[in-house]
């Protein structure tokens, strides 16, 4: 859309791109002595709300919690936040390799909150003004930086994440603060550079470890607020829909995929039921 020649009185261009939300996730790893194979279990699972709305024990409201949810799993960060085929590959080969599989796999538990990433207009994605594609087109440029509610909701969480994990049997907890490893991780070179030759072992960063893709096509019933209007539809544009999080006004505290599928149902039938126009 930044890149189309769609003018101004028919698109918001002044909010194209902006209030990018992606989710902070604070939680921990728990490593048990024996084996609790989680693996067997769903790899991302929603778990308790009791955090959601703020202290349970104070009934005092904090925004930027969300739903405590099991994700995994992770055998620790940063390098194998990928998961189990991510510590295979920094385990190295031969014995060394078995012994460090048999002290991981099934051993690790992976607990954490799906934070409310609060929408902020300086949160972007825009055109890079220097950087082109191969066709000629700029190419994207994601400006981003934690709300400051973002710390205080993690420092609320984290201890009573760590809790739960040491209550469950852990022997020991591995915190993650995922302020210091984002979605921002420096890629080494090229992308795909690391998939062949001696350094195939290393975990690819692209992209940094997880997000939610969210807004900054924000939905919203008033065109000088919002890209499209509370039909997923351009302001300007009757027969031109957007139908993905790129909608979403806030971000909340869940994954976002469900949602996506319930708004992608409410726009298909909207368009089903429109009058033919001529």
């Amino acid at each position: 859309m930044l890149n189309s020649e769609l003018p101004r009185d028919l698109i918001n261009h002044d909010l194209v791109g902006r209030y990018l939300m992606c989710h902070h996730y604070p939680g921990g790893i728990g490593f048990f002595s024996e084996r609790i194979d989680y693996y067997r279990g769903y790899w991302s699972m929603r778990c308790m709300d009791d955090l959601y709305l703020g202290d349970p024990d104070t009934g005092e409201p904090i925004f930027g919690l969300g739903n405590i949810q099991t994700v995994g799993p992770s055998s620790g960060y940063p390098l194998g936040a990928g998961g189990i085929i991510s510590t295979a590959k920094l385990a190295g080969w031969g014995t060394g390799h078995k012994e460090i599989m048999g002290k991981t796999f099934g051993h690790a538990q992976w607990l954490d909150m799906n934070g409310q990433d609060p929408p902020v207009r300086s949160n972007m994605v825009d055109l890079d003004p220097t950087v082109k594609d191969a066709y000629g087109f700029p190419v994207s440029r994601i400006t981003y930086s934690h709300h400051p509610q973002d710390y205080v909701a993690a420092a609320f969480a984290i201890p009573r994440l760590e809790a739960i994990v040491a209550e469950m049997g852990a022997e020991s907890v591995q915190t993650v603060v995922p302020f210091v490893a984002t979605t921002s991780i420096p890629q080494p070179g090229k992308g795909g550079s690391a998939a062949r030759g001696p350094g195939r072992q290393a975990p690819d960063p692209i992209a940094g470890l997880v997000n939610h893709q969210m807004g900054t096509m924000r939905m919203g019933s008033d065109p000088d607020t919002s890209v499209v209007d509370p039909h997923q539809r351009f302001w300007g544009v009757p027969n031109l829909y957007v139908i993905d999080g790129s909608v979403f006004p806030t971000s909340s505290g869940y994954n976002p995929t469900l949602t996506i599928e319930a708004l992608a149902w409410r726009a298909a039938e909207g368009i089903a039921q429109r009058p033919a126009s001529r």
